[in-house]
C-alpha cells in the first residue's frame, strides 16, 4: 500500500512540479480532498525555492491556503449531499445492529452546530483527520462560511510552518525531517492547550444552563423524569416551547408545576393553550377536547392565579442569542406582526418546511411538529417528539448543544401511525 502511494505521490508531483503556483494549488486541492498524500510534499519545496528566490513566499502560502480550502470544500459537499441522506438510511435499517440511534446522529449534528468551528481548526494540524473532518462537518450541515473560515485559518497556519521549514532547512532532507518532527510535537501541544481552554472556557459558561424541552402535553410522569435525568439546578433556566396541556393524562399538574417554579421557568403558548383559552371564552372546541377541557376548567377555576399565568403566556420569547417560538415563522415577516394562529400553527410554506426559508443568524426553538421529531435545519432546533404518542419527550441545552430524551411511558393517544404513514408517502 505504501508503495502504491508513494507512486501515485511521484506520478502527481510530474505532472504538477512544473506549474509553480498552479501546481501547489492542484497538489493542496487533491491533498485536502479526495487524495491522502502529505502536504509536506508541496508546501516544504515551496519554502525552499521562496528562500532561493524561485517563488514569492506569500503567494506561495496563498496558493497553498487557497487550495486547501478548494479540496475541503469538495468533501464537505460530498458529505452534505451524498453521506448525510446514506448515513440516515443506515441507521433506520441496520441502526441496531451497529448501535448508532438516530438521537446519536442528532448529537453530532448539534456538535458541529455548536463546536465545528474549534473542531474543524485543530483538525487542520493533524495528519489524515485534516482531510476526513470536512465529510461529517457536511454530512452535519455546519454553516458553510464558519466552516470556510476555520478551515482556511487552520489551512495556512499549518502552510506556514511547513513554509518556513523549507525556508529555513532547504534541500537538507535530515533537517526537513528533525524541524518537521518538532514542529509536529509542538503543534500538537499547542493544539490541546486551544481546545483545553476551549474546553474549560465553555465549561464555565455552562454553569448557567439554558434548557428547552419541546411540547409536553400533558405527559408530567416523563417531563419529572427528564427534569431529573438532565440534573436540573437552581440557577438553571427552562423554556418550553408550549402545547404543556392536552392529550396526555396530567395536563394540570404539568400547568401547576411550571406555574410553582415561575421565578426559572417560562413557556409560550402552543396552539392547544390557545384552544383551551377560546374555549374558556365561549368559542367553543373539537368534540374530542370537550370532557379534558370541563376538567381543565374545573381545576382553573379553584386556582385563579395559574389561570392568569396561562393567559399571560407570551406569543414568543426573543433574547440575544435564540428566538423561541411554538411552530414557526414566516422568515418575510416580522415576528410581531404574525398572529398568534401563525406562529403557534405554520408548518409548511409553498409546500417546504417553514424552516427551509431561514436565513436568520439567531437559533430559532420550536416545537408543534411531532411528525418530525428532532429537526436541526438551517440555524433552527425543533424539539417536538411526540412524547403524548408514545415516542419521547425532548430538551435541548442551548450551552453545550446536549439533547436529553425521556421514553413516554405509554402510547396516550393512538394516532402517531398516520404521522407515520403521511411521512412515509412523502419519502
Amino acid at each position: 500500500m505504501h508503495e502504491i502511494l508513494a507512486t501515485a505521490t511521484n506520478y502527481i508531483l510530474n505532472i504538477v512540479g512544473d506549474m509553480g503556483y498552479i501546481g501547489i494549488f492542484v497538489m493542496m486541492v487533491i491533498e485536502s480532498s479526495f487524495f491522502p498524500f502529505p502536504s509536506e510534499i508541496a508546501m516544504i519545496p515551496a519554502g525552499f525555492l521562496a528562500s532561493v528566490g524561485k517563488m514569492n513566499f506569500s503567494i506561495a502560502l496563498i496558493s497553498g491556503t487557497l487550495g486547501a480550502i478548494v479540496g475541503a470544500s469538495i468533501n464537505y459537499f460530498l458529505g452534505k449531499n451524498l453521506g448525510g441522506p446514506i448515513i440516515k438510511k443506515l441507521i433506520k435499517n441496520y441502526g441496531k445492529y451497529i448501535f448508532i440511534s438516530e438521537e446519536h446522529y442528532n448529537k453530532s449534528e448539534i456538535y458541529f452546530q455548536k463546536h465545528g468551528g474549534i473542531t474543524t481548526f485543530l483538525a487542520r494540524f493533524i495528519p489524515a483527520v485534516r482531510q476526513l473532518i470536512s465529510i461529517p462537518a457536511g454530512i452535519f450541515k455546519m454553516n458553510f462560511i464558519k466552516f470556510t473560515l476555520y478551515t482556511g485559518t487552520g489551512a495556512f497556519f499549518w502552510n506556514l510552518i511547513l513554509m518556513i521549514i523549507g525556508y529555513i532547512a532547504g534541500e537538507n532532507k535530515d533537517l526537513i525531517k528533525e524541524y518537521s518532527y518538532y514542529a509536529l510535537l509542538g503543534i500538537l501541544l499547542i493544539a490541546i492547550i486551544i481546545g483545553s481552554i476551549y474546553y474549560f472556557k465553555n465549561k464555565t459558561k455552562s454553569k448557567q444552563r439554558t434548557i428547552f424541552i419541546g411540547d409536553v402535553q400533558g405527559c408530567y410522569n416523563e417531563l419529572k423524569d427528564l427534569l431529573k435525568k438532565i440534573d436540573i439546578k437552581e440557577n438553571d433556566k427552562v423554556y418550553f416551547v408550549g402545547d404543556l396541556i392536552n392529550k396526555g393524562p396530567k395536563s394540570y399538574k404539568v400547568l401547576k408545576f411550571v406555574y410553582k417554579n415561575r421565578k426559572r421557568f417560562k413557556s409560550i403558548v402552543g396552539n392547544h393553550e390557545i384552544n383551551f383559552l377560546r374555549y374558556l371564552d365561549g368559542k367553543g372546541c373539537k368534540e374530542h377536547n370537550k370532557k379534558e377541557f370541563e376538567y381543565l376548567k374545573e381545576k382553573l377555576n379553584k386556582k385563579p392565579e395559574i389561570l392568569q399565568f396561562l393567559r399571560e403566556m407570551p406569543r414568543y420569547i426573543i433574547e440575544d442569542n435564540f428566538i423561541m417560538v411554538h411552530a414557526g415563522i414566516y422568515p418575510n415577516k416580522k415576528i410581531q406582526d404574525h398572529s398568534i394562529d401563525e406562529i403557534t400553527k405554520v408548518r409548511d410554506i409553498n409546500g417546504k418546511p417553514w424552516y427551509e426559508f431561514y436565513e436568520g443568524t439567531k437559533k430559532i426553538i420550536y416545537g408543534h411538529r411531532a411528525i418530525d421529531g428532532i429537526r436541526i435545519r438551517k440555524n433552527t432546533i425543533g424539539l417536538d417528539t411526540g412524547c403524548v404518542y408514545g415516542k419521547s419527550l425532548t430538551a435541548y441545552i442551548l450551552e453545550t448543544g446536549e439533547i436529553y430524551t425521556q421514553q413516554a411511558e405509554e402510547i396516550y393517544v393512538n394516532v402517531y401511525n398516520k404521522y407515520e404513514n403521511k411521512k412515509s408517502k412523502k419519502l
